[in-house]
This record gives C-alpha cells, sequence and structure tokens, in this order.
C-alpha cells in the first residue's frame, strides 16, 4: 500500500482482523485487541492512541452488529486497494493478531486460509 487507507478502508481492515479473532468463541481476548490496536497505529502512524482505540471500538461494536461481516465480501472489498505485498503483509499481521492470546484456532487458521482464497482469485483475476 503506497498510502495510508482512508477511513472506510481502515474500519473494513479492522472488521476483517476482527472476523479472525472474534468469530469463533464471540470473544475478544485483551491480548488481541492490544494487537489489532498496534497493527491499526502501524498502518496510520498519525493517529493518536484514543483516535486508534475509537476505531478499533467502532469496527467491534459493527462486527458485534452484524454489519459487514461476511469475510469473502470484506477480503475481495480490501483487494480492491490492497496491493499483492500488501495483502502479505495483512496475512501476515492476520496471523499475529491469531497468535496473540498464545493459541491459534482451526477456525482462526481457516478464516485466514479463506481471505487468502479470496485474494489469490482476486490477484488472477485482475492479471
Amino acid at each position: 500500500m503506497s498510502h495510508s487507507p482512508s477511513s472506510e478502508q481502515l474500519h473494513r481492515l479492522v472488521l476483517l482482523y476482527l472476523a479472525v479473532v472474534y468469530g469463533e468463541d464471540r470473544m475478544l481476548h485483551p491480548k488481541e485487541e492490544i494487537a489489532i490496536v498496534h497493527l491499526v497505529q502501524r498502518w496510520v502512524p498519525s493517529l493518536t492512541g484514543p483516535q486508534v482505540r475509537a476505531v478499533v471500538t467502532t469496527a467491534l461494536t459493527a462486527y458485534r452488529g452484524g454489519i459487514l461481516c461476511d469475510v469473502d465480501c470484506l477480503a475481495a472489498s480490501l483487494a480492491e486497494w490492497l496491493d499483492e505485498p500488501t495483502r502479505l503483509a495483512v496475512l501476515a499481521d492476520l496471523g499475529r493478531v491469531a497468535r496473540a492470546d498464545g493459541v491459534v484456532s482451526l477456525e482462526e487458521a481457516a478464516t485466514i486460509r479463506r481471505i487468502r482464497s479470496v485474494w489469490s482469485r482476486s490477484t488472477l483475476w485482475q492479471k
């Protein structure tokens, strides 16, 4: 990604992180939330700590409310603005978030594979 994401893109990226870690048990471990906050700060270093927490809280509220929670749809919408190297970086981030609580569940791994699959199809279609 050659530039910082827009607020909508950042919101969708956080929703994607949440789709990996929140989906199985409908709980967000504090270490997973901390990992997401750190990643958001890395994506948009100009945001302050309270601004980053607001982004994560807003996305979590939306996720819990069922807004934009389809993983395939989220991944496809992000594929439109993430170049291939950035997609790989996001996949690595998803792994970091999944490992943040010390365990990567089968469902978390399966969700990451689904995202990778959507992005692979998107990349093939663009060529």
